[in-house]
């Protein structure tokens, strides 16, 4: 019955994927392989609400088996206790209380982070916050915040969603619904969280990893889609 009234848009979860489950078995023997269990079951459960496609049709899920970026098997366990340990001190409605400027601050922090480490060699470009308010104000005058609705946007190079967030929230998130592309897959998966925290879950179906210029993926027949 609970499942009925809940949104289409909200994550399934069972009580082994709980927090304070995974916290309670963090001294299984085997836990490493149980914290990546959970974590597929949780994607592959909600993949028709959380899962982005690639530009060939195919599914990429929610979240990966995380002990696997550990090269040595047996440093997996304590690798998946210290996130499970992390995770269970974290109070989340600080969090989900908070507005669209403050996640934007965040992405764009980790994109600059990720440049860095990167040593230049996977360098992601991005329209910084600043930058992108102030082209989401002259596509969304004032005037007309608030009275719009049922309106499409497309980003055909959409990285980790900086502009589209931008507009999405001047529109007002449920007035709007996005449309994306971008080759990067790490960046794919940034848009996805982008999206979630900002409350357009309903369009991550439109979340598109690929190549826009050699596999246009948002076409009517053979035309270029049309959006507002």
């Amino acid at each position: 019955m609970l499942q009925l009234q809940m949104g289409a848009d909200i994550a399934r979860l069972k009580p082994t994927h709980f927090i304070s489950y995974l916290f309670s078995q963090q001294n299984a023997p085997d836990f490493a392989k149980l914290f990546d269990d959970t974590l597929m079951d949780i994607a592959i459960s909600n993949n028709d609400v959380f899962a982005v496609k690639t530009d060939g049709g195919a599914k990429v899920v929610l979240f990966d088996r995380l002990s696997q970026y550990i090269a040595e098997e047996f440093k997996r366990n304590a690798f998946c206790r210290a996130i499970i340990n992390k995770l269970v001190e974290f109070r989340f409605e600080r969090i989900f209380n908070q507005k669209f400027d403050f996640y934007a601050t965040i992405f764009e922090y980790l994109i600059k982070d990720y440049n860095s480490n990167s040593g230049g060699k996977y360098v992601e470009y991005y329209t910084p916050h600043a930058v992108a308010r102030i082209m989401a104000a002259i596509l969304v005058p004032k005037e007309q915040q608030g009275k719009i609705k049922n309106v499409s946007c497309y980003d055909p190079s959409a990285g980790s969603g900086t502009l589209l967030m931008n507009v999405a929230h001047a529109i007002g998130e449920n007035r709007c619904s996005t449309y994306t592309q971008d080759i990067s897959q790490k960046l794919s998966n940034l848009l996805r969280l982008n999206l979630v925290l900002n409350n357009l879950v309903h369009s991550i179906p439109n979340v598109i990893q690929g190549n826009t210029l050699l596999y246009l993926y948002h076409k009517d027949g053979n035309e270029l889609k049309r959006f507002d």
